[in-house]
């Protein structure tokens, strides 16, 4: 499961875009050969003669082929992109966060001559184009840092990835933080335009993360470039959950820099520029002023397909299942919220009679959780109320469990009702149900190692009642 911990800790996470957990792996980008390392010679040549052609728009032949291409992340790191010393005359940030189509948007800029746009601050990126010119290995401590090697790194991109006057880079909110987040002024930011890309369907975006962290794809062919988790649980809604809470932080944050920093952006959404690409390259182009010729801007990208491996379900299959289970999980935070106004009614001692109707609201807004009658039944433990009590454990424990169901309280089902009804049970004078209870709660060994004692004596207890001189265990 993928912790809000874990998607939290952005020192860690996405030096790619990516998440670190108990059940994840480190993530690290898999460099490939070819272009992690600088060629010479005949293997430069042959490097070259594999490397996909960047799209030049003064050439109608080449941007007839460009338009059919859909560049991989890797290939815009190559030299293929490399362009001579070009003036800038107009900056681009691309702000996003995750899976919101951001490399749709770069590819197709690329191929309407708007600049060469990618995720320049991405780890594995920085260090393949970093090496090529020559700054050596280019670690997260070096872009950290507004330090020499970050200012030559981009010194070097403004030089070699302008493209007709234009420099664009694409920037997520996990490698701004990284990178970004301080007062000095870095002078990449000044006098830029800045596109913001957001999506409508959040639900849409976090199964994609979550799709992305499990397999280690992200790029719109089947090349692994973070490794896979080592259980991958594709259904695992609570992970779905802390994802979507920390896209919805990322996104308002992005809006706070706006704001404060008086920037107006370009909004983009996912949908809007799945729908028209053209659009939205005509709109870059006109609200920002650039000097690009307009029909670069007829550009339809080809359909892509879902890449699954064997064994994957769907990206839709993995929605339609985490959909169902939100539906529970609103049903959920509805008897939480009143679950926890019975536990601070008992916690302000309120009159027994207020506590005990607190409990049994929460039970009805959803009878199939036994919380609330866990509770119930431990405050009539405490007040003495032993009758009542064991009736609320009665119904809790007839109650089936409620597998999957989210903001579980695993512990009053493996043992913590049961262990209530023993006691209750005993006070009562059910001596033999007493017995029975405590016994299967020493032979099932799911309560923690210090309640033992305690449940052996008890059962001790009921035992003597019962003329028996030692219980069974």
């Amino acid at each position: 499961m993928v912790t809000r911990d874990a998607l939290a800790s952005a020192g860690n996470w996405l030096e790619r875009n990516d998440v670190l957990s108990a059940e994840l792996m480190p993530l690290e980008r898999i460099p490939p050969v070819d272009v992690r390392t600088p060629l010479t010679g005949d293997a430069c040549l042959a490097a070259e003669q594999r490397s996909p052609q960047p799209p030049d728009p003064a050439s109608g032949s080449q941007k007839t082929a460009a338009a059919a291409r859909v560049y991989t992340e890797l290939e815009v790191s190559s030299e293929a992109f490399d362009r001579p010393a070009n003036r800038v005359c107009a900056r681009i940030i691309i702000c996003s966060t995750p899976r919101t189509g951001s490399y749709l948007l770069c590819r197709a800029m690329i191929h309407a001559g708007i600049g060469i746009p990618h995720e320049y601050f991405n780890l594995l990126n920085a260090g393949i184009i970093g090496t090529r010119y020559g700054l050596g290995t280019i670690t997260g401590d070096d872009l950290r840092t507004d330090g020499a090697k970050r200012r030559a790194y981009i010194a070097a991109l403004l030089e070699h990835r302008t493209a007709n006057g234009v420099f664009a880079v694409k920037i997520q909110r996990a490698e701004f933080r990284l990178y970004f987040d301080n007062h000095k002024a870095v002078d990449l930011f000044k006098g830029a335009h800045f596109i913001y890309l957001y999506r409508e369907d959040l639900v849409a975006q976090a199964v994609s993360f979550h799709m992305s962290l499990l397999t280690g794809r992200w790029g719109v062919d089947d090349v692994v470039t973070t490794r896979p988790a080592i259980n991958r649980n594709f259904f695992d809604n609570s992970g779905i959950m802390a994802i979507m809470d920390e896209l919805v932080t990322q996104d308002s944050e992005w809006r706070l820099f706006f704001a404060k920093n008086g920037i107006k952006p370009l909004f983009f959404s996912y949908e809007g520029i799945r729908r028209d690409l053209s659009d939205a390259l005509r709109r870059i182009v006109t609200s920002f002023g650039l000097d690009v010729p307009s029909e670069n801007s007829n550009y339809t990208e080809p359909q892509t397909t879902e890449y699954r491996g064997p064994g994957e379900p769907s990206k839709s299959e993995v929605r339609n299942r985490f959909a169902q289970w939100l539906q529970t999980y609103a049903e959920a935070e509805g008897f939480i919220k009143l679950l926890r106004a019975a536990r601070e009614k008992e916690v302000l001692e309120h009159p027994a009679e207020i506590v005990v109707a607190a409990y049994i609201e929460a039970t009805a807004a959803c009878p199939t959780r036994a919380e609330a009658l866990h509770g119930a039944s431990r405050f009539c433990r405490r007040k003495g109320m032993h009758e009542q009590g064991y009736a609320f454990a009665i119904q809790g424990l007839a109650l089936n469990y409620p597998k999957n169901a989210p903001l579980l309280e695993e512990w009053i089902y493996a043992y913590g009702l049961l262990d209530e009804f023993s006691i209750h049970a005993y006070w009562t004078g059910r001596y033999r149900e007493s017995l029975d209870a405590c016994q299967r709660l020493l032979g099932e060994r799911r309560m923690p190692a210090h309640q033992y004692d305690r449940v052996r004596k008890n059962a001790e207890f009921a035992a003597g009642k019962l003329g028996l001189q030692k219980p069974l265990t």
